[in-house]
């Protein structure tokens, strides 16, 4: 048994026009476009990501970072105050 007609007509779209169809290869074409345009930004995202940590592999984390923040006065003729940030690593 097979799913034709006389003419070649599949029953199950009698009642498609062609505009539908040509609507609905455009929306899929779209979304093809869309899922091509996701996964090569989640490559490129990827390829950042390796990068950067192959950068930092070597960069130190010990225990010795620290950050020190004190008052600072300038020493003038006109007092300055301020904040002194120290960085050691």
């Amino acid at each position: 048994m097979t799913d034709t007609v006389a003419g070649n007509e599949d029953p199950r779209y009698a009642n498609v026009s062609p505009s539908d169809i040509s609507f609905r290869m455009e929306n899929v074409r779209r979304l093809r476009d869309i899922s091509y345009a996701t996964t090569f930004l989640f490559y490129l995202l990827n390829i950042v990501e390796a990068s950067v940590g192959a950068h930092l592999f070597y960069f130190d984390v010990s225990e010795d970072i620290s950050l020190n923040i004190q008052p600072y006065q300038h020493p003038s003729t006109q007092p300055a105050y301020g904040l002194r940030l120290s960085l050691n690593f």
